[in-house]
């Protein structure tokens, strides 16, 4: 029996992924949280208390925990955490037996602050919404926090006296035009040398906390060649979901989240691409080719409720 941990695993990706490997019936499952109430723990076999990823003693506690535990694979599953397990990957890999997968600290340093997002995807030649570099001229703005995941803290400016506010506050956020189009996110799995391997475009139809309470696939965009595009300029590995708005046939790229999507990951899932299975085949170096796993038709919308647990 082969052990999993799954880091940060109290919000809904934790979760999820805990349940989809008990249903395999073939692991024993570790949990971490900073957290001392966790919803996780109710998922795994072990749950342990570890330092936020925003503490220097996580990347620690977190080594101490894959050795002490001999974990055979490792899922940081939230945006800092993969961040620092990017980080200090070379360390973990030198350290410990783990396997795991992310995306290479030079992506992270590229692409994760919404004005080197902007600056990167322009050079590329990427459509992407204009970044406000003087007094703008028209509105609507977007305002966005230059550090922060999926559309926290996003904020519409309709006029210039907000706009003069807002910048004043100086709060660490950019502005961006307003795109008037219907907006998307685009889940992808990359393998360890940066190969798309399988991609699921959807529409976020409702939202709760950031995350996704109802989805609907949208494979209908032509989308994949913009991928491809990106995948040469960066080097995406595991799971990274792209968000769009799409007007008049063009999608015009806001945020590039290198993780598991926040909420929509069980629709993907469901859907025909099994993130889980597939990230386990390329840990254990199985080959992947695009295709061996595709969205099929059987399954169109997700719809999330709440349930509750006790102890």
């Amino acid at each position: 029996m082969k052990n999993i941990l799954i880091g940060s695993n109290g919000g809904l990706t934790g979760v999820f992924l805990a349940k989809k490997f008990s249903e395999i019936g073939r692991y024993k499952l570790f949990g971490t949280d900073s957290a001392e109430f966790s919803i996780g723990k109710f998922f795994v076999n072990e749950q342990l208390i570890v330092p936020s990823s925003t503490d220097d003693r996580f990347t620690e506690s977190i080594l101490n925990v894959l050795n002490n535990k001999e974990i055979d694979y490792y899922f940081p599953t939230h945006s800092k955490e993969i961040r620092v397990i990017s980080a200090n990957a070379k360390v973990i890999e030198n350290s410990t037996k783990t396997k795991f997968i992310v995306s290479p600290i030079e992506t992270f340093d590229a692409l994760d602050d919404k004005e080197k997002l902007y600056y990167s995807l322009t050079k590329a030649g990427i459509p992407t919404p204009r970044l406000i570099e003087s007094d703008p001229d028209k509105y609507p703005l977007i305002m966005k926090k230059n550090i922060g995941s999926g559309g926290s803290g996003a904020q519409k400016i309709t006029e210039r006296i907000l706009y003069d506010a807002y910048k004043k506050l100086n709060i660490g956020a950019s502005f961006f035009e307003w795109i008037d189009g219907k907006e998307y996110t685009v889940d992808c799995v990359f393998d360890g040398d940066g190969k798309l391997l399988a991609h699921n475009c959807r529409e976020r139809v409702k939202m709760m906390g950031g995350a996704a309470v109802i989805s609907t696939n949208h494979n209908e965009i032509e989308i994949l060649p913009w991928l491809m595009k990106m995948s040469v300029h960066w080097k995406f590995c595991g799971c990274v979901n792209f968000q769009f708005i799409w007007k008049n046939g063009t999608p015009y790229f806001t945020d590039i989240n290198l993780r598991y999507p926040s909420g929509g990951l069980p629709l993907t899932v469901e859907s025909g691409i099994n993130v889980p299975e597939m990230l386990i085949k390329l840990l254990d170096g199985e080959k992947i080719e695009y295709g061996d796993y595709k969205v099929n038709d059987s399954v169109h919308t997700m719809y999330r409720y709440f349930d509750e647990k006790y102890d």
